[in-house]
């Protein structure tokens, strides 16, 4: 019984307070300290508002009934296709065996899972009848990942047999798709993450081994995890396509190959796949032709075993002078990034700004240019001045030359921009010059 006003009362004490049980005294005791306590007028009105209790006979109750899944630990070199297997790790996962190398050094897997709930339309469901494990299982049919042999632990021991794994259809009783994905903001993309990351962490393969058929299959997957990442970010407006094969096989070297296309609006981002990157003339002259070809607005250049990209935008690639120093770019505009947080940030830097504060009725002074181009060359010359002290004297007079013409350089320039001008007119200051 509660007897102590200052104390809190217990939590039973409440509930049969609530529900009228307790004697006169008790009941006082109380409503006393409900008075001061704050804290147990909450539990009280919680108490209150509460659902009532209804305690269910377990006797009644039905439990699933899951028949026992035989799993036998066997040489990975006996795996066979069309067979799910455990992986050895920590946390084992099933996977379908759909393919194996030619060397018998590898296979290419898709993940198994029992969550019939969170499956999509990229997903073959069983049913318990249909299912070999006589529970339903979800095939994540498209997405197949390489991992060698020495991944497989174990076996699993099919209960039942009935239909090829490898050829399913929805015409088959008891296979079904999942439902569609429901934009970026679908968490089942956790779901397909997680069960990519979880497998890739397996022991590798050596990759200078891959044949070209594993290699495609290796893209697929690199590709798909770019989209998905992508539509994530970016929403529908993002699309990623394959890059099979590069327009200048001439004048790319052996071992650059074409990755993937990002577009979004009227950008347009390359992706190519080489070993170091470019790292001389002849790599700047062949990225050059093919981001002319392919009408790139950007190039990523991928690495071998590297997960991170050199990003060139159009100046960088095309060595663009930067103002006001007046100096050529030969950089790369991001290195040392993810190529999915590279294309994001350039996508970001791109987008033109909205206003949230609607349409501003202030009037905006008229830009000169003009006036902005006479005082960026001006900039740029007196850069080059200074810096012309570095160089030896021959070079240096030449760019203190520079000094005397500025007047007639922005001049020059300004003309540019008249409906009437005469481009033969650069020509002519050139020359004159000499």
């Amino acid at each position: 019984m509660y007897r102590h006003p200052t104390n809190h009362p217990l939590d039973v004490e409440l509930v049969d307070f609530v529900d009228g049980k307790l004697n006169d005294d008790s009941r006082i005791l109380i409503e006393n300290h409900l008075t001061i306590c704050l804290l147990c007028r909450i539990k009280l009105q919680r108490l209150r508002d509460a659902a009532p209790i209804e305690f269910a006979d377990v006797r009644h109750i039905e439990v699933p009934r899951f028949e026992r899944v035989e799993a036998v630990e066997t040489d990975s070199s006996e795996v066979l296709q069309g067979e799910v297997w455990l992986t050895s790790s920590d946390e084992p996962m099933l996977v379908l065996v759909r393919s194996i190398r030619n060397d018998d050094s590898g296979v290419v897997v898709t993940p198994v899972t029992l969550d019939v709930r969170v499956a999509d339309d990229g997903c073959w469901i069983l049913d318990k009848l249909t299912s070999p494990l006589t529970v339903p299982i979800v095939i994540y049919d498209n997405l197949r990942i390489s991992l060698p042999s020495t991944a497989l632990a174990s076996r699993v021991v099919p209960l039942n047999s009935r239909l090829d794994l490898l050829s399913l259809s929805t015409d088959n009783p008891g296979v079904s798709r999942g439902s569609p994905l429901e934009g970026p903001g679908d968490l089942r993309y956790e779901v397909r993450q997680f069960l990519v990351d979880h497998l890739t962490t397996l022991e590798a393969y050596d990759p200078s081994e891959v044949d070209e058929d594993f290699s495609i299959i290796e893209d697929d997957n690199r590709l798909a995890q770019l989209r998905s990442e992508l539509e994530l970010r970016r929403g529908g407006n993002c699309e990623v396509q394959g890059l099979r094969s590069l327009p200048t096989p001439s004048e790319s070297p052996r071992n650059w190959r074409g990755f993937a296309i990002v577009r979004e609006f009227s950008l347009r981002i390359l992706v190519i796949d080489t070993d170091v990157g470019l790292v001389d003339a002849n790599d700047h002259v062949a990225a050059r032709a093919i981001f002319t070809r392919l009408d790139g607005s950007a190039l990523a250049v991928c690495y071998r075993n590297v997960d991170t990209v050199d990003f060139y935008d159009a100046p960088s690639l095309f060595h663009a002078f930067e103002l006001p120093d007046g100096l050529r770019r030969t950089q790369p505009t991001m290195t040392g990034l993810s190529l999915t947080d590279a294309v994001a940030k350039f996508l970001d830097q791109q987008r033109s700004p909205v206003s949230n504060f609607g349409i501003s009725r202030q009037h905006v002074a008229r830009v000169n240019v003009p006036q902005i181009l006479v005082e960026q060359v001006n900039n740029a010359v007196d850069g080059f001045l200074v810096k012309a002290i570095r160089y030896g004297r021959e070079k240096r007079e030449g760019f203190m030359a520079l000094g005397g013409v500025k007047g007639d350089l922005t001049e020059l320039l300004k003309s540019a921009l008249e409906p009437d001008f005469d481009p033969q007119s650069i020509v002519a200051f050139i020359d004159s010059e000499d």
